[in-house]
């Protein structure tokens, strides 16, 4: 009896202590779900910052800003032309290099002439020739006139003399057609500057055979005064007029400019539904170059807006690295705490 007493006893214990292990075990797990840990409360800053930056980012500017008129434009020369030879012959020299300012009536090339001076010479007798011929047909006419008139000789002999003597006259005026050809020839192969300009190509050098072709042996740019072409879209064609303001910012020249309005092309383009705008600029110290891109607006204001615009981003990429470093910091005295 009392041994079944003692079982009775210990088997009791044991389940207590089964039940006091199970609460215990509870209370653990409880502890795992509810108390944020250490690296998680470092993280929170990190994880505040990253949302910030992202919001930060995807905030729109004034360039995406589809309302602003704020457009892109480009320099562009007045006038450029191809050099190329109009006669055929040895260049003998070459005058000018790439870079070089000129000024109109400069030499740019020379061709062998020598060929083109024997022209001239041979033109220059046969139009001679043809001058005696009319001026001894002359003479002969107008005898034969007195004589007809004295009733001396036939009417047909004054007829075929004044045959003649128009036939002369006429190869006379050929012959000077000739002396006039073969002068133009001689001045062609001494090639001139049409205006004044720049030269931007040279493909040519002494000793090259220059033909007439459509290859240039260089080319000359007017860009002592450039034209800004501005594409605008559609939807703006009723706020541009001939004589209005552009306001111009040159990035690269780090300058601001008003340039007016000098032409409007009617036509819109079918794929980029915008129309050209030009404005003309006095390059004569030759600062802006051709090519060069420029932020064009319709209004000051605007102009301002965009570089207020442009500043900001830049401002915040600026700060971005003690951003971090300040949050690095707090992570490092959280750590030691």
């Amino acid at each position: 009896m009392k041994m079944t007493q003692n079982r009775w006893k210990m088997t009791a214990l044991l389940c207590v202590a089964i039940f006091a292990a199970g609460v215990t075990g509870c209370d653990k797990n409880e502890e795992k779900v509810d108390l944020p840990t250490k690296s998680a409360k470092a993280d929170a800053p990190k994880a505040e910052a990253s949302k910030k930056s992202t919001a930060a980012t995807q905030k729109p500017t004034l360039e995406n800003d589809t309302t602003s008129r704020r457009f892109t434009g480009s320099f562009e020369p007045q006038r450029t032309t191809k050099v190329a030879a109009s006669v055929p012959g040895i260049i003998r020299e070459v005058y000018v290099v790439e870079g070089q300012r000129v000024e109109k009536g400069d030499k740019l090339i020379n061709i062998d002439a020598q060929n083109y001076r024997l022209q001239v010479n041979q033109a220059a007798a046969a139009r001679d020739a043809a001058q005696a011929q009319v001026d001894t047909l002359q003479v002969e006419f107008e005898r034969a006139t007195k004589l007809r008139e004295d009733e001396a000789i036939a009417a047909s002999q004054l007829d075929q003399l004044t045959g003649q003597l128009a036939g002369a006259r006429a190869q006379l005026a050929q012959a000077k057609v000739g002396v006039s050809m073969a002068r133009t020839a001689l001045g062609d192969a001494l090639i001139r500057a049409p205006y004044d300009g720049v030269i931007t190509m040279v493909d040519a050098a002494a000793g090259d055979f220059a033909a007439p072709s459509p290859a240039p042996l260089l080319m000359l740019a007017e860009v002592q005064k450039l034209n800004l072409r501005v594409s605008i879209p559609e939807q703006y064609s009723s706020q541009v007029s001939v004589g209005d303001t552009l306001y111009v910012r040159v990035d690269a020249l780090d300058e601001s400019m008003e340039l007016p309005v000098t032409r409007i092309n009617p036509m819109i383009a079918p794929h980029s539904r915008a129309f050209d705008v030009l404005a003309e600029l006095d390059n004569s110290d030759l600062k802006v170059r051709s090519g060069m891109f420029a932020k064009v607006t319709l209004s000051k204001n605007e102009l301002a807006r965009g570089d207020e615009a442009a500043a900001v981003p830049a401002a915040k990429a600026a700060d971005a690295p003690n951003a971090q470093a300040d949050t690095q910091t707090a992570d490092s005295d959280e750590g030691e705490k």
